[in-house]
C-alpha cells in the first residue's frame, strides 16, 4: 500500500545510512502517486543529503498540490529562506492570498507569519489589517489579531469581536495568554481554570495553571 510505503520511508529518513534507500522508494511513489505528503518527504530528504534547491523545488511542489495547506506553504518558506529566496517565496505567498483570500483568511496569517520572521513588521500588519476588512467576522482571525495586536486597546478591541465568533475554548485560551503576556496572573489563571474545566484533559491547560500558582 502506498501510504505503508510513505511511512517506511520517512522512518528510513531517519537513518542517515538509509537515505539512499529511502530517496529510492519516494521516487518510485511520486511516479504513480504524487501525492503533497510523499512530495515533502522527498524534499525532506534531498535536503538532508544538501541538495538544497532540489528540496525548496519539491517544497514548493507540495504546497502548489495541496494550495490550501498552510503547513506545506510555511515549510516552502522556511526551506526558500535557508537558501536566499525568501523574496521568491514571499512572492508566491502573496500569489495566494490573491487566489484564496476570498475564500480564507488563513493564507494571509501565514504571510503575517513569514513576514514576523523575516522582522518585516510593517509590511506584516498590512497584510493583517487587509485580511480584517476582507473577513470582519472570522473568529479565527480576530483571535490571531488579538495576538499580535501592538497596542493593548487593538488587542482588546479584536478579543472582544471574536467572542462569540470563535470556539470558546479557542477564545480562552488567547484570552489567558494576553493577560499573562501584561502580567495580569489572577485573570490569566481565571481563564486557564475555565478551559481546565470544560477541558480536564488539557496538558496545555494544566502546566499553565500550575506555572501561574507557583
Amino acid at each position: 500500500h502506498a501510504m505503508l510505503r510513505l511511512r517506511l520511508a520517512q522512518t528510513l529518513l531517519e537513518d542517515a545510512r538509509y537515505r539512499a534507500e529511502a530517496i529510492r522508494i519516494l521516487r518510485r511513489l511520486v511516479r504513480g502517486w504524487c501525492k503533497p505528503e510523499t512530495l515533502s518527504s522527498l524534499g525532506d530528504a534531498h535536503w538532508r543529503a544538501g541538495e538544497y534547491p532540489r528540496a525548496v523545488e519539491l517544497y514548493r511542489f507540495a504546497s502548489t498540490l495541496s494550495e490550501a495547506d498552510e503547513d506545506h506553504a510555511q515549510a516552502y518558506f522556511r526551506a526558500a529562506r535557508m537558501v536566499r529566496g525568501a523574496e521568491t517565496a514571499l512572492a508566491y505567498l502573496r500569489q495566494r492570498i490573491r487566489r484564496l483570500g476570498p475564500l480564507s483568511a488563513a493564507p494571509a496569517m501565514t504571510l503575517f507569519e513569514c513576514l514576523e520572521e523575516l522582522d518585516r513588521a510593517t509590511e506584516a500588519m498590512t497584510v493583517l489589517d487587509e485580511a480584517l476588512a476582507a473577513h470582519p467576522e472570522d473568529g479565527a482571525l480576530l483571535l490571531f489579531a488579538a495576538r499580535n495586536a501592538v497596542e493593548i486597546k487593538r488587542a482588546d478591541e479584536f478579543l472582544a469581536r471574536a467572542r462569540g465568533r470563535s470556539r470558546e475554548l479557542d477564545w480562552l485560551k488567547v484570552a489567558a495568554r494576553i493577560h499573562r503576556q501584561r502580567g495580569e496572573l489572577t485573570e490569566a489563571l481565571q481563564r486557564w481554570e475555565q478551559v481546565a474545566a470544560a477541558e480536564p484533559l488539557d496538558l496545555g491547560a494544566q502546566r499553565a495553571i500550575a506555572s501561574l500558582k507557583h
